[in-house]
């Protein structure tokens, strides 16, 4: 796309509340899980979550839909990010397992060789994705694998201390892989090549795609970008700013029919967590669910999706528990 973010078309106008206060009523505490991380939503209403902690509640559960029982599926540990598989989880670690979404013993998929974390991983209709980071001399990589099993084929890799791509922060479009960095969103062929500047910005912080745009952020903006690279990307409206001051998007999550993002400090007060639908061709962002922030400040660990439902982890910023939370999307 190569435009700057100058150039982008002006934005519609911005849905938001008069007051913070109304939007909280929307958002829903499912569940106290101390330690919760990883977040997967069925389209059943099922909801799967991973705690890292107390050490006698570790390993990755299961919620029915109506909440009226609470199950573990297996003993897994730090589990950090969990992808829905037909009737099985894979769960991400310093390795990706597959579990039965019944419970059950898990089996490797990807096995740990030498990094020190996979940071992200995205599914798509055949393969696996997944990055890896270290701290030491080995490179940072995308690779992928797939679904089925296979070979591990490495798309992109750099040296860890000259690389620009951030590539923790990656997402999927029908054809293309999407990452950001270096001032900049990136674009590459899903079998591997050289990445190309698909939008340039000043500052990215945030990447999630639609099944039709592709969301980044700017200086107190977001953008949202066509797939097809001569269409300039769109301003999205962000609230007037003695509404809504000194955000930051922190997470996002998407599907075919929207995406959502989470944004830290709402109407000023540290830690507050303010949800937001972001908006198709000719809409408006939205607001659809805040934290009060009356009690500790609180910090978005993840976020999830199913057809009716937003749903989140919402971790204390003091370290004093987590709890997980709906609102309808």
């Amino acid at each position: 796309m190569g435009s700057g973010a100058d150039d982008a078309s002006p934005p519609p106008a911005s849905s938001v509340p008069a007051s913070p206060r109304d939007c909280e009523s929307s958002l829903q505490t499912l569940l106290v899980a101390d330690g919760a991380r990883g977040l997967a939503a069925a389209p059943d209403g099922t909801l799967y979550f991973s705690q890292s902690a107390p050490a006698d509640k570790t390993g990755v559960f299961a919620r029915t839909p109506d909440g009226s029982r609470l199950k573990e599926l297996s003993s897994d540990q730090d589990v950090r990010q969990i992808l829905l598989d037909g009737t099985d989880l894979l769960l991400v670690s310093r390795d990706i397992r597959r579990l039965p979404a019944a419970g059950g013993s898990s089996t490797l998929v990807v096995g740990h060789d030498g990094w020190d974390v996979i940071t992200m991983a995205r599914l798509d209709a055949t393969h696996l994705f997944f990055s890896t980071w270290s701290s030491g001399t080995r490179a940072p990589s995308l690779k992928r694998v797939p679904r089925a099993g296979g070979e591990i084929e490495t798309l992109l890799s750099f040296s860890a201390s000259t690389y620009t791509l951030n590539m923790s922060s990656f997402d999927l479009g029908d054809d293309r892989i999407f990452l950001r960095g270096g001032g900049a969103i990136y674009s590459m062929p899903k079998s591997g090549g050289t990445p190309v500047v698909f939008h340039e910005n000043a500052s990215v912080s945030l990447l999630v795609t639609t099944k039709d745009s592709v969301f980044s952020d700017g200086p107190s903006s977001l953008f949202r970008s066509a797939y097809d690279p001569a269409v300039a990307p769109v301003r999205v409206a962000l609230p007037d700013p003695g509404t809504w001051v000194d955000y930051g998007p922190l997470k996002a999550v998407a599907d075919d029919v929207a995406a959502y993002v989470a944004f830290e400090r709402f109407n000023t007060a540290p830690g507050r967590v303010m949800f937001a639908r972001l908006p198709r061709e000719g809409e408006a962002i939205s607001a659809i669910g805040c934290t009060s922030g009356d009690g500790d400040p609180e910090g978005t660990q993840s976020m999830a999706l199913d057809g009716r439902y937003l749903y989140a982890v919402l971790a204390s910023n003091r370290g004093t528990g987590a709890r997980i939370v709906r609102m309808p999307r």
